[in-house]
C-alpha cells in the first residue's frame, strides 16, 4: 500500500513536472515563431533597403553622368568664350592701328571738307551776287 502510495506520488510529481516541461515547450515554440516573424520582417526590411539603395545608386549614376556631361559642355563654352574674347580683342588692336592709320587721312579730308565747304559758301555768295 505504501509502495503504491509512493509510486502514485510520484506519478503526480512526474506529471506536473511534464506539464511544467509541456508549458514551457508551447513557450518556446511560440517564442520561436515571434522569432521568425520577426526575422521575416527584418528580411523584407532589408530586401527594400536593398531594392531603394540600388534605385539610389542608378539615380547616383543617372546624376553623375549628367553632371559630366554637363561639365564637359561648360567647358567647351568657357573655350569658345576665350576664343571669341581673343578674337575681340585682335579686332579691337586691329581697329586702333587702323584708327592710327587713317588718323592722317581723316585730318586731311576733314580739312578738305572744310575748304570745300569754304569754297562752296563763296560760289553761292557770288552767285546770289550775279
Amino acid at each position: 500500500v505504501e509502495s503504491k502510495s509512493a509510486c502514485d506520488g510520484e506519478r503526480q510529481h512526474l506529471r506536473i513536472a511534464n506539464d511544467k516541461l509541456q508549458d514551457e515547450n508551447r513557450l518556446l515554440i511560440s517564442q520561436v515563431a515571434t522569432l521568425k516573424e520577426q526575422q521575416r520582417a527584418k528580411e523584407q526590411k532589408c530586401s527594400a533597403l536593398t531594392d531603394e539603395l540600388e534605385k539610389v545608386k542608378g539615380d547616383y549614376n543617372d546624376v553623375s553622368s549628367r553632371l559630366s556631361h554637363l561639365s564637359e559642355e561648360r567647358r567647351k563654352e568657357l573655350d569658345h568664350s576665350q576664343t571669341m574674347e581673343q578674337s575681340c580683342v585682335s579686332l579691337k588692336e586691329e581697329l586702333d592701328a587702323s584708327q592710327v592709320r587713317h588718323a592722317p587721312d581723316v585730318k586731311t579730308l576733314s580739312l578738305e571738307n572744310q575748304n570745300l565747304s569754304t569754297q562752296c559758301g563763296l560760289q553761292a555768295h557770288e552767285l546770289e551776287s550775279l
